[in-house]
């Protein structure tokens, strides 16, 4: 299983940075590749609430919100299997003063593609994009 860990401060108040991260026609605008949000049913700072991150044509992830403490804490799992990655990712958000919030992502994960996949995620590059 792969991991990826990273902390970013951001410009803004801490509601206003949860709020863009659970808005799902903005995802887009952050979240690196994702052209598109489809089938949301429902408020994304909500347990249960599903959505699919649409990469391309050939690549959409399925998302659930498992867990959400607004605004401090969202978790949610997604599976782009067959040919995609699988795994949860825990975004917790934090006041760091006059309108600045620091973010700590964390997301667990695993590749494609059993034994082959499992090689490919030693490499540098894979683990990054995970």
């Amino acid at each position: 299983m792969g991991e990826v860990r990273f902390t970013a401060e951001i410009a803004a108040s801490l509601t206003d940075v949860f709020a863009a991260h659970v808005d799902g026609p903005r995802i887009p605008e952050w979240f690196p590749g994702v052209v598109a949000i489809e089938d949301q049913s429902g408020p994304l700072d909500r347990t249960g609430a599903t959505y699919r991150l649409r990469f391309n044509s050939l690549i959409a992830s399925r998302c659930e919100v498992v867990a959400a403490d607004p605004p401090r804490l969202h978790v949610r799992t997604w599976d782009a299997r067959p040919i995609g990655t699988h795994g949860k990712a825990t975004m917790r958000f934090f006041e760091e003063g006059a309108g600045r919030t620091r973010v700590d992502f964390h997301a667990t994960y695993r590749l494609p593609f059993g034994p082959i996949g499992r090689l490919a995620g030693r490499l540098p590059g894979v683990r990054m994009r995970a």
